[in-house]
Formats: structure tokens, sequence, C-alpha cells
């Protein structure tokens, strides 16, 4: 009797150190998704910026053959003003809800899945498709 006590104790020991490393491999693969997207974003957003600075340039010199250069700088910082006004007002929309959306998508969309195809059976994860 206590060698079967001593075996399901080690059995369950067993089990919880499996599912703790489970855990810390699958933090570490989420965490290594979360900052890779977020580097991706980070190189992205200042390449787009150099981008815009020197399409900004270009167009303003373009601009000053019409009309005084310090006029073209103005028409353009207005620009860049309106675009800034518009990005604050719709930050909610573009960057927090988004930002959430794929963190949540990250985190529980994957674990759902996987907790269908291990608790559903065949017949039941059809009928949910």
């Amino acid at each position: 009797m206590e060698k079967q006590f001593d075996k399901i104790l080690n059995d369950c020991l067993e089990y919880l150190r499996i599912r703790f490393d489970l855990l810390k491999l699958d933090t570490t693969d989420k965490l290594a998704r979360i900052l890779g997207t977020l580097v991706f974003i980070i190189v992205a957003v200042l390449l787009g910026f150099a981008a815009l600075v020197f399409f900004a340039v270009a167009a303003t010199v373009l601009l000053s053959q019409c009309m005084p250069l310090w006029a073209a700088c103005c028409v353009f910082a207005l620009v860049f003003l309106i675009i800034l006004a518009v990005v604050v007002y719709l930050k909610k929309e573009l960057f927090i809800n988004s930002f959430i959306q794929m963190l949540y998508n990250m985190f529980f969309e994957e674990n759902n899945k996987e907790l269908e195809q291990d608790v559903l059976p065949n017949d039941r994860r059809e009928e949910r498709l």
C-alpha cells in the first residue's frame, strides 16, 4: 500500500514538473512572439518615418518652385499637423484596440484550440465547426 502511495505521489510530482515546464515553454514562446512583433513594429515605424521625411523634403523642394520656400515648408507643416490630429483622435481605434486584439489572439485563441483538441471528442469538434 505504501509503495502504491509513493508511486502515485511521484507520478503527481512528475506531472506537476511537466506542467510547470510546459508553462515555462509556453510563456517563453509567447514572449518571443510579442518581442518579435514589437521589434518589427519599431523597425517598420522607423523606416516609414525616414521615407516620410524624404518624401516631405522632396515635395517641399518641388512645391518651392511655385511659391517661396518658407511657404512650402508651412504647407507641409500644416499637412503633418492635420495628420497628427487625426492620429491622436483615432489613437484608440488605430493602436490600443489592435494591440489588445493581437495579444488576445496570441494568448487565448491558441489555448482554446488546444483545449478543444484535448477535451472534445472528434464528433463534437466537427459540430462546433
